[in-house]
């Protein structure tokens, strides 16, 4: 006589069955799911700290020469280069507000025009998410920069003298870069900020040139 199976255990053997033939169709598909964003992960990285230092010293000469194009006729302003990168943070943010930040009420939204098609978008979406952490530059030992490592010397912008003098002060600051490694491309954040607290924050396009990086946009 043949020994009876209970239908709980048919049950049981059933569900364990249904488990193990997904295990065995799922995990192809995550392993080649992760195996596929394993090389992204390896295309669009943030800066290192020799590439940030690079990047920084092109983006402050830029900024030098677009505040003062010709010093013959305007003398250069005062520029301070903020030890603190610059951040992008929404306005309900915790944590005190430091001088000059720069928040939004939309901070997930594009920081480049959309329809700009000449960058992949994981590239804007590295630099998104870059923009809202806290980062440091280090000193780009550049002349004429004056390097704010202790925010109680940051200079004092939108007072009421302010911009009094030839040479008025203005602070600078730099978001860690986001890069395309395979195209020696690079994005990043500039925020300065004049004597008035006025400024053009933008986003600035980079492209490698041997161990330099050269502002394209």
């Amino acid at each position: 006589m043949m020994p009876r199976i209970h239908k709980s255990t048919v049950l049981r053997l059933s569900i364990a069955g249904a488990i193990l033939l997904a295990g065995v169709v799922a995990y192809p598909l995550a392993w080649d799911s992760w195996q596929s964003q394993r090389p992204q992960e390896r295309e669009f990285v943030a800066a290192d700290d020799l590439d940030q230092q690079a990047i920084v010293r092109a983006l402050l000469i830029r900024e030098r020469a677009r505040a003062c194009p010709t010093a013959a006729t305007c003398p250069p302003p005062l520029i301070h280069f903020d030890r603190r990168a610059a951040t992008l943070r929404p306005i309900g943010a915790p944590g005190a507000w430091a001088a000059y930040e720069i928040r939004t009420l939309e901070p997930e939204g594009a920081l480049r025009d959309n329809g700009d098609a000449s960058l992949p978008p994981p590239l804007d979406e590295l630099l998104r998410r870059l923009v809202q952490r806290t980062e440091v530059n280090a000193d780009p030992a550049l002349p004429g920069i004056i390097y704010v490592s202790d925010p109680a010397l940051l200079p004092p912008l939108g007072t009421p003298h302010a911009c009094d003098g030839p040479r008025g002060p203005m602070l600078v600051r730099i978001s860690r870069a986001a890069v395309q490694a395979s195209q020696g491309v690079a994005l990043a954040l500039v925020v300065p900020t004049y004597c008035d607290r006025s400024g053009n924050t933008w986003v600035a396009r980079l492209q490698r040139n041997g161990t330099q990086w050269q502002v394209v946009e």
